[in-house]
């Protein structure tokens, strides 16, 4: 199969194509003189990020201590992917081939990976945006074990939601009582990027205000009502003072009379009073 199809093949299975060959993994491959004689394997060495400098998979140096082999010729696409072979003279060559040419392949396995690291050698870190305890990731590929922090996705939970949603996996859409373009929202907990439409508050912008009109008297009114009570209450003492002073004179006035004298007593209007 394909360089590509090879080292998906590999990654299905927790390993990668084979990292940083050494004589001891010749060993292992070739376990006897003779065995897999012109046959060719995909290995991670390419140099499709840099034209001309070859690298594993992971590695940061550049590969020059390999024996190449006799080249592919008549080949219209670049030959930036690497197989190698062993030949006659039970020598292992390298060569340079179009990555779309179908060869065999060896996956190498490593043990998983500590302390939040995973690829070749453990040389790469898990994504702080993985959920779960310790930002767990997968050892070979670093794909997030339990999903995404709130905000974010994708298998390594590096892309961030557009300003349009928010939450797991991005899946809820922003308030539409956002301000502000497209009612935009932080990704993390959906709170309003640039405060509420009017009418509207709170973190997301989802309680609406209860508007209280407060209703207050004119001035001139405050005024005449005051104005009108002193005349009342200035009309009341008067009128009091004046009864009690009418009721103080009616008994300075009236007459005493003595025991003595006779009381008329009206019966009725048609009956002589009787005298005592």
């Amino acid at each position: 199969m394909t360089w590509t199809n090879a080292r998906i093949q590999c990654q299905s299975h927790g390993a990668d194509l084979l990292i940083n060959y050494t004589k001891e993994k010749e060993d292992v491959i070739y376990e006897t003189k003779n065995s897999y004689i012109g046959e060719r394997f995909w290995i991670g060495l390419n140099d499709r990020a840099e034209e001309g400098n070859f690298y594993y998979l992971t590695a940061k140096a550049k590969i020059t201590d390999v024996h190449w082999g006799k080249r592919y010729a008549g080949v219209k696409e670049n030959p930036d992917c690497v197989d190698i072979t062993k030949n006659y003279q039970l020598q292992v060559e390298f060569n340079t081939v179009t990555c779309l040419t179908k060869n065999f392949f060896i996956c190498e396995f490593h043990l998983a990976c500590k302390d939040n690291t995973f690829g070749a050698y453990c040389s790469e870190t898990c994504s702080k945006n993985c959920a779960g305890p310790n930002n767990a990731c997968h050892n070979v590929n670093g794909s997030c074990m339990f999903g995404c922090v709130d905000g974010y996705h994708g298998e390594r939970c590096q892309d961030q939601c557009n300003a349009k949603t928010f939450g797991a996996k991005c899946s809820e859409p922003c308030s539409k009582n956002c301000a502000g373009p497209n009612n935009a929202c932080y990704s993390g907990n959906g709170s309003c990027m640039f405060g509420c439409v009017d009418g509207f508050h709170g973190e997301k912008c989802q309680d609406s205000k209860v508007l209280k009109k407060e209703f207050s008297y004119p001035k001139e009114a405050i005024v005449a009502a005051t104005t009108l009570g002193t005349v009342i209450a200035i009309c009341v003492a008067l009128s009091i003072a004046v009864r009690y002073i009418r009721n103080a004179t009616a008994s300075v006035s009236e007459p005493m009379q003595d025991d003595s004298h006779s009381v008329s007593v009206m019966r009725h209007s048609n009956i002589p009073a009787s005298s005592v």
